[in-house]
């Protein structure tokens, strides 16, 4: 990857880096929509027992896309219940969220991993971004 295509990368990067502000339990930052340019929230935000975690992208009450994660208390966390509204879908916000997700748990020592039953696009997703079953934590703020 060329200086000029890692600059290209961070400008165009839906997920804004310097936006981000970790807390204990909740993470937020300012996602950009690839096609509109509107800039809205994405969030992170562990449950009351630490075993789950909601995401979600626009507002806390009704996000455009959403999914939650769990554990039974060690490192690895299971995608699931994954939600885009149709008019986002395929703009990106998935796979952003589940970057975002994944950036936020890495920070508590944990990974991601596949819901056991996806939408034949969710697993599209997961074959695409990632093929090894663990969905990589390290795309945000340009690092690849």
């Amino acid at each position: 990857m060329t200086a000029f295509d890692r600059a290209w990368a961070l400008l165009k990067m839906p997920v804004v880096p310097e936006s981000i502000v970790w807390n204990k339990n909740r993470i937020d930052g300012t996602y950009a929509d690839r096609k509109t340019g509107e800039e809205m929230p994405i969030f992170g935000v562990f449950g009351n027992d630490w075993r789950n975690i909601r995401g979600g992208i626009g507002s806390n009450d009704s996000p455009l896309a959403s999914m939650r994660a769990w554990t039974h208390g060690g490192e690895q966390w299971n995608a699931h219940e994954a939600f885009t509204e149709p008019s986002h879908r395929r703009r990106g916000y998935s796979k952003e969220l589940y970057d975002f997700v994944a950036m936020y748990l890495e920070g508590a020592g944990g990974y991601l991993l596949p819901d056991e039953e996806q939408t034949h696009y969710a697993e599209e997703m997961w074959k695409k971004y990632a093929p090894d079953g663990v969905w990589p934590s390290n795309r945000i703020g340009g690092r690849e």
